[in-house]
């Protein structure tokens, strides 16, 4: 019972932590998002969105790339837009080095998948 109250718990954080973010109030879904990430793929993708644009904390190019990679190498829900964030990365040089072949071989798979 205090297991599934804690799972809720944590639950409600990352809801409110995007609830916080989609009415721009950085701040608070930038500190509940770093809270949850270590527990969720899930929320290390919005947390990448908070580095990427320096909502809520400094811009950090190196953890954007990194967890927008973990997120899609994981079964997030968000693996599907984490690919489409790494081509992105890919392209503009954000956190990695500009890699063309890298932004085709994403694509690619982006093109099979649907």
């Amino acid at each position: 019972m205090v297991k599934n109250k804690k799972i809720i718990d944590e639950l409600q954080l990352f809801n409110k932590a995007i609830e916080d973010y989609e009415k721009e109030n950085y701040m608070t879904s930038y500190i509940a998002s770093n809270y949850y990430s270590t527990l969720s793929n899930d929320a290390k993708f919005w947390l990448a969105k908070h580095l990427e644009f320096g909502y809520g904390a400094s811009k950090n190019e190196k953890k954007v790339f990194e967890y927008y990679s973990q997120v899609y190498d994981s079964k997030s829900i968000y693996r599907e837009k984490a690919r489409n964030r790494l081509i992105y990365c890919y392209y503009y040089s954000i956190g990695t080095d500009k890699d063309e072949s890298k932004v085709r071989q994403l694509y690619i798979l982006k093109l099979l998948r649907n």
